[in-house]
C-alpha cells in the first residue's frame, strides 16, 4: 500500500468519525440548550388546526430543572415574541407534552405564539411559532361564516 492510499483511508475514517461522532453530538448539544437550573425546558410544537376564531398548538415541558412547575401552556399576540403578560391559555402544571386551545381569535390576522412554563426560577419559553387564521366567507346574501 503506498502513501497516497494510506492517506486516503486515513482521511476516509477521520471523515466517517466526524459524520458519525462529532456532528451528531453538535446538534444534540445545540437542541439541548436547557440550563440544569433555572426556568423550565420548553419546546413549541406545531400547529394542529386554525380557523377564522380558534386554534389549537402543542407545548412539550422536557425538564422543570428542579424546581416543580406552577403553569404550563401557550402565550400569544400579533406583534411577535409574545410573553405570558400577552394573551395566555394554561394547560396544566405537568411535566411532558400537551395541547392548548386558543380562542377569540379575529379572522384573517397574523399571530405569534410559543409554549411556555413557568417555575419559582423563572419562565421558561419554546420557539415562536407565526401563523394566519383564514378570512371570513361571505355568501352572497352577505352572511357571514366561521
Amino acid at each position: 500500500m503506498g502513501i497516497i492510499r494510506f492517506r486516503e483511508i486515513v482521511m476516509n475514517k477521520v471523515f466517517e468519525y466526524q459524520m458519525a461522532v462529532v456532528l451528531p453530538l453538535t446538534v444534540v448539544l445545540a437542541l439541548s440548550s436547557c440550563e440544569k437550573t433555572g426556568p423550565p425546558c420548553v419546546t413549541t410544537e406545531k400547529v394542529i388546526f386554525i380557523t377564522q376564531n380558534y386554534a389549537m398548538i402543542g407545548g412539550n415541558v422536557s425538564k422543570d430543572n428542579g424546581d416543580d412547575l406552577t403553569s404550563r401552556g401557550v402565550c400569544w399576540n400579533t406583534s411577535g415574541d409574545p410573553t405570558i403578560y400577552d394573551n395566555r391559555i394554561e394547560s396544566g402544571i405537568y411535566l411532558g407534552a400537551y395541547v392548548s386551545l386558543m380562542t377569540n381569535l379575529e379572522p384573517d390576522t397574523k399571530y405569534f405564539v410559543r409554549a411556555y412554563a413557568l417555575n419559582l426560577s423563572g419562565t421558561g419559553y419554546g420557539g415562536t411559532i407565526i401563523f394566519f387564521t383564514p378570512k371570513e366567507i361571505s355568501d352572497a346574501d352577505g352572511n357571514n361564516y366561521h
